[in-house]
C-alpha cells in the first residue's frame, strides 16, 4: 500500500467515524499519550511504532479494542503486569470516553464488508508509523 492509497483509506475509515471520535482523533493528543506512556514503561522503537499502529487502527474502527489488547499483549512481549498497567493508563487517556463508539464502528465497518483482514492489517502496520511519527 503506497502512502497515498494509505491516506484515502485513512480518510475513508475517518469519514464514517463520529464527529466527537473525529476530533479526537485529529486533534493527536492521543499521539502525545502514546509518546508518554512509551517512555514510562521504556518501550523499543519498534515496540513505540506496533503501539501506536494498533492504536491508530483501533481509532479508526479497523480492529476491535479486543484484538487491539490481544495484538499489544503478543506483539510487545511485555511482563504481563505491566502490560495490564500499560492498557490500563491508555484506556484511561485515550480510549474510555470513546470506546462504546469505537466497538460500534469497528462492527458497522465490518457489516459494510470493510475487514481488516491479516493482509489489510501488515498493509497498514507497514505505513501508518508514517503519521503516527508526525511524518518523520
Amino acid at each position: 500500500m503506497d502512502k497515498e492509497e494509505l491516506q484515502k483509506n485513512i480518510a475513508l475509515y475517518y469519514s464514517k467515524l463520529p464527529p466527537n471520535v473525529q476530533q479526537i482523533f485529529a486533534t493527536f493528543k492521543w499521539v502525545d499519550e502514546l509518546q508518554k506512556i512509551s517512555s514510562k514503561y521504556g518501550l523499543s522503537q519498534e515496540q513505540i511504532s506496533t503501539l501506536g499502529t494498533e492504536t491508530t487502527l483501533a481509532l479508526l474502527g479497523v480492529i476491535h479494542l479486543v484484538e487491539y489488547e490481544e495484538l499489544l499483549e503478543k506483539e510487545l512481549g511485555l511482563p504481563k503486569p505491566d502490560l495490564e498497567k500499560m492498557l490500563t493508563e491508555i484506556d484511561d487517556a485515550i480510549l474510555r470516553p470513546i470506546r462504546s463508539q469505537l466497538s460500534e464502528q469497528f462492527h458497522k465497518n465490518n457489516e459494510s464488508g470493510e475487514e481488516s483482514g491479516e493482509g489489510a492489517e501488515e498493509d497498514w502496520a507497514g505505513n501508518v508509523n508514517f503519521i503516527v511519527s508526525g511524518g518523520r
